[in-house]
C-alpha cells in the first residue's frame, strides 16, 4: 500500500466507521433503552451518546478535503512514515 492509498483509507475510515465503532453505537442504544425503562422517577432520560466510550476527546470542526489530507499526512509523518513516499 502506498502513502496515497493509506491516506485514502484513513479519510474513508473517518467518514465510515469500522464495525467495532458500530457495535459501540448499538450497545449504547441498548444501554440507553434499558436505563430509560428502569430509571427512577424524577431522573432525566439518557441518550445513547451518554453511554458511548470516549477513547479520545478532541474538538473536531468541519474540514475541507485539503485540510483533511494535510492532517493525515502529518499523522503519517508522526508515525515515522517515509517522507520520500509522499507525493
Amino acid at each position: 500500500m502506498d502513502s496515497e492509498e493509506f491516506l485514502r483509507w484513513a479519510a474513508f475510515l473517518q467518514m465510515e466507521p469500522l464495525p467495532e465503532t458500530r457495535a459501540d453505537v448499538h450497545t449504547a442504544m441498548i444501554m440507553a433503552q434499558q436505563y430509560n425503562m428502569n430509571r427512577p422517577k424524577g431522573k432525566a432520560a439518557k441518550r445513547p451518546a451518554d453511554f458511548m466510550p470516549q477513547w479520545a476527546r478532541s474538538e473536531r470542526s468541519e474540514q475541507s478535503m485539503d485540510e483533511m489530507k494535510e492532517s493525515l499526512r502529518s499523522r503519517y509523518l508522526r508515525m515515522r512514515g517515509d517522507p520520500s513516499l509522499m507525493s
